[in-house]
């Protein structure tokens, strides 16, 4: 984490787009182009860019759980129980 670069304070959108620009910053994981800059928190180092390619990006991304049902039954039960609680008739 140590070899990320430093990030400034606060997120600036024109820097993470000049990271990712004409000449892109190396993936951190693969070394190719990057295509997407964040930032991130690293205990003991601060804020750091997090260069990731297309790829990469795909492979880490946080993907929260679906809350949607499952089956088209519970989406029904959903949709009335919602129905219901807002006051709604049978």
């Amino acid at each position: 984490m140590a070899g990320l670069a430093p990030a400034p304070p606060r997120q600036v959108h024109r820097e993470a787009a000049a990271r990712v620009g004409r000449n892109p910053v190396p993936c951190v994981g693969c070394g190719r182009s990057a295509r997407a800059a964040g930032i991130i928190e690293v205990p003991g180092y601060g804020r750091r860019w997090l260069d990731r390619c297309r790829a990469c990006l795909l492979a880490t991304i946080d993907l929260q759980p679906s809350r949607v049902s499952g089956t088209v039954a519970e989406i029904v039960a959903d949709l009335r129980a919602a129905g219901l609680a807002a006051g709604g008739s049978r």
